[in-house]
């Protein structure tokens, strides 16, 4: 990570910033999951109101 908020963390508080940082990850990973399921849905069938 080359941005100095997260190497300001993970100086002052190693145990947390690495806890965030797995945090986060999870995090994004279910986000990808759950646009990727909504990318690949079946609209064609939707009647426009």
């Amino acid at each position: 990570m080359n941005e100095v908020r997260y190497n300001s963390l993970k100086k002052a508080n190693p145990e947390h910033a690495a806890e965030l940082f797995e945090r986060n990850k999870k995090d994004a990973q279910r986000r990808y999951r759950q646009l990727k399921r909504i990318a690949m849905a079946d609209y064609s069938n939707e009647v426009e109101s």
